[in-house]
């Protein structure tokens, strides 16, 4: 899991190819250029969170985190969970790891959604042992590779309200677990020219 200063130029020079003037960076181009290092420390995290999960007698699931709008399925609201369409018909709650979510998919398929109850859920994994999940909680500690410049910051429009979930498919009722996992993600800081009220004002690339 080991990169730094590689790492850390690769970031520097998409920033220049990507930015909005020569300067910064734009908004749009930053946005994708902190998606793509969050995705490579997942993937570099990934065989410790194999491991963390053989110490207990369990298997990583393919399963990422995501997110959901918990709506129950009495209502006719309709919202999607990637590509497809769940809806929450019971909740229960475990005191360690937050709530359980009995789903059904589209075709009244069960799974189950187990919401993530942290600011680094983006790193978060489920692992399965029989009838129990083992939910992988990151505790991430930081180590920053560098400063970059963007170009605007501001309020990008309301969002729905929704949680961050990893949903195993096929299960209806299931036991769940919390094992913290320790790890290190490597960022770059970004900061910000000028602040605007909406994106509409930006003034040095998007």
């Amino acid at each position: 899991m080991a990169f730094g200063v590689g790492w850390a130029a690769s970031i520097a020079l998409g920033a220049a190819a990507l930015a909005g003037c020569s300067h910064c960076t734009g908004a749009d181009a930053a946005s994708a250029l902190r998606a793509q290092m969050k995705a490579r420390e997942r993937a570099l995290a990934e065989p410790t969170m194999r491991q963390a999960a053989a110490t207990v007698g369990a298997s990583l699931l393919p399963a990422l985190p995501e997110e959901m709008a918990a709506i129950p399925c009495e209502s006719t609201a309709i919202f999607q969970t990637g590509d497809a369409p769940f809806c929450v018909r019971d909740e229960g709650n475990d005191d360690s790891a937050g709530p359980l979510l009995a789903v059904l998919d589209s075709q009244g398929r069960p799974a189950i959604a187990i919401a993530i109850p942290s600011q680094d859920w983006y790193y978060a994994r489920v692992a399965r042992r029989g009838s129990t999940l083992v939910l992988l909680m990151p505790k991430v500690s930081r180590r920053k590779l560098g400063v970059q410049s963007q170009c605007t910051c501001g309020t990008w429009g309301t969002h729905t309200p929704v949680e961050h979930v990893l949903v195993i498919e096929g299960l209806s009722t299931a036991t769940l677990q919390t094992l913290e996992v320790p790890m290190t993600e490597r960022y770059v800081e970004w900061k910000c020219e000028a602040y605007l009220a909406d994106a509409s004002q930006t003034r040095c690339g998007t």
